[in-house]
């Protein structure tokens, strides 16, 4: 299975914080019957927040292993390959980075 995390991306405008798209992280090779929200909480790095940029979670969900997501479907239907993959993590090395 893979966990399939969203996030947004805000930058510091001064006075305001304005969005700027996200990125879509997977999670690969996820064991069945894990506390997939704690799961979530784990992935270090991807949340950010400092005086020039935030990056928040805003979804995530459980997805096959043979899941495609939407920005790598338009890389296919467009190139014929994905040139720009999503980033992704391995669940064993989360799981040992956070111990």
């Amino acid at each position: 299975m893979k966990l399939i995390i969203q996030t947004q991306i805000y930058e510091n405008y001064g006075t305001r914080w304005k969005p700027k798209g996200g990125t879509t992280y997977q999670i690969l090779n996820v064991p069945k019957n894990i506390d997939l929200e704690a799961l979530v909480h784990c992935a270090v790095g991807i949340e950010v927040d400092n005086d020039i940029a935030r990056e928040e979670v805003i979804d995530w969900y459980p997805e096959s292993d043979d899941y495609i997501t939407d920005s790598e479907q338009c890389q296919i239907d467009f190139e014929g390959k994905v040139i720009f993959p999503d980033p992704r993590m391995e669940y064993s090395e989360l799981v040992e980075f956070t111990q």
